[in-house]
């Protein structure tokens, strides 16, 4: 598994997140199960959000942090990188380590 650098990072825990938490543990111990399908992986899968913790700190009344967001997130050399552009910060920066992992990149969102 690869290393996790957070920086100015925080995330938003839904309710049940113990749960969440109880399966990523199950995950970690059991063997590898079947690769879930490219539609089940291109949906809105989060179960915790990363947000910006200087933008959380300075959020305007009435504005979700959905909505206040300036995020970059992209491929680095290393793995990947969410990057806050209001206050050019790292959020994250996931090392995989040399590992390759399966994508999707497929688009079945709302269309705008």
């Amino acid at each position: 598994m690869g290393v996790v650098q957070q920086v100015n990072c925080c995330l938003t825990i839904p309710s049940g997140w113990d749960r969440v938490r109880a399966k990523e543990r199950e995950h970690m111990t059991k063997k590898k199960k079947k690769q879930p399908s490219v539609d089940t992986m291109a949906k809105n899968n989060i179960v915790a959000f990363l947000h910006c913790k200087k933008c959380l700190d300075s959020l305007p009344d009435n504005v979700s942090p959905r909505k206040y967001a300036s995020i970059e997130i992209g491929w680095t050399k290393w793995g990947f990188q969410a990057w806050c552009t209001r206050h050019e910060a790292n959020m994250l920066h996931v090392d995989f380590e040399g590992l390759k992992h399966p994508a999707v990149t497929s688009r079945l969102g709302r269309h705008h």
